[in-house]
């Protein structure tokens, strides 16, 4: 773990969950499990209030917190060591998991992934945390500043990071204990940050598209670029300005000259390319 992440390494034990702690890893029932705000994926019960909490607290401080990674079911840690690891031994490999008397060896340049049963995503309460930059979610990359934040803010909300070798991967040491998670309360007695919803760019969940302020710029080109970004575009005109435009992610002919219309009623260069003053004027929108 990096010297950034120190304060943030776990200051006792982990508390249970007592609604959760009942199940095998990997293994727990759909009523225990919540929809994060975070993509659309998914963290037991208890845990979902803490990361919500923080992740809310950090887009009001201007950090576009986002996840590559929350519950994992037993099927999908199979999944992950097999795209992962190579069955056998392989001498001078990273990393090696004994699987029912089988040993697999990390492949390279991949990163590391539990024995599945035993993946401290299979209980809900982790999260591989990531910044979105350019309108997309970065996997495994935290910038300084963000590493430097959740340092000093996730232990109030009863998170901490105690895998030596991953700065990203938070996990709720708190539990039931929410007097270990003071601000969680704190947030929620006032709700003193957004609540970010999923992405449904269609009905109008832009999840923490406006919160970034470093989004790609998007123009007609051949082929079409094709992205969220651009069903974001689409759904800020659609549902927040009435624009009769189609939120299919495709940069056509019709996003180019909606935005062209855009821009031209707003005071902006009407050339149909969505750069840093267009976002920032759809995004006063969304």
């Amino acid at each position: 773990m990096s010297v950034i992440m120190n304060s943030a390494r776990p200051k006792y034990r982990m508390k249970p969950i007592l609604t959760v702690d009942s199940y095998a890893n990997g293994r727990l029932d759909s009523r225990v499990l919540s929809v994060s705000t975070v993509r659309g994926l998914k963290l037991n019960v208890v845990s979902v209030r803490k990361f919500n909490a923080l992740q809310a607290t950090a887009v009001q401080n201007g950090i576009a917190l986002s996840s590559t990674g929350d519950y994992r079911s037993f099927a999908q840690q199979e999944i992950l060591l097999l795209g992962r690891y190579d069955r056998g031994h392989f001498p001078n490999r990273k990393d090696y998991n004994l699987v029912n008397g089988v040993i697999w060896s990390l492949k390279v340049g991949a990163s590391m992934a539990a024995v599945p049963g035993t993946s401290n995503h299979g209980t809900g309460r982790s999260r591989d945390f990531a910044e979105m930059l350019n309108g997309d979610t970065i996997p495994d990359s935290l910038s300084v500043k963000t590493r430097q934040w959740l340092a000093a803010n996730s232990p109030g909300f009863g998170i901490y990071f105690e895998v030596p070798s991953e700065d990203w991967h938070g996990t709720d040491f708190a539990g039931d204990d929410m007097s270990l998670a003071p601000r969680v309360v704190e947030y929620e007695a006032g709700q003193a940050g957004p609540i970010i919803p999923v992405f449904a760019p269609a009905v109008g969940q832009f999840s923490l598209y406006p919160f970034d302020p470093s989004k790609a710029t998007l123009r007609l080109t051949d082929p079409p670029m094709c992205s969220d970004l651009v069903s974001y575009m689409q759904g800020v005109m659609r549902v927040k300005m009435g624009y009769a435009i189609m939120v299919d992610g495709w940069f056509g002919q019709s996003a180019h000259d909606h935005t062209v219309w855009f821009q031209a009623s707003h005071g902006l260069k009407a050339d149909g390319i969505c750069g840093r003053k267009t976002w920032a004027r759809l995004d006063s929108f969304a």
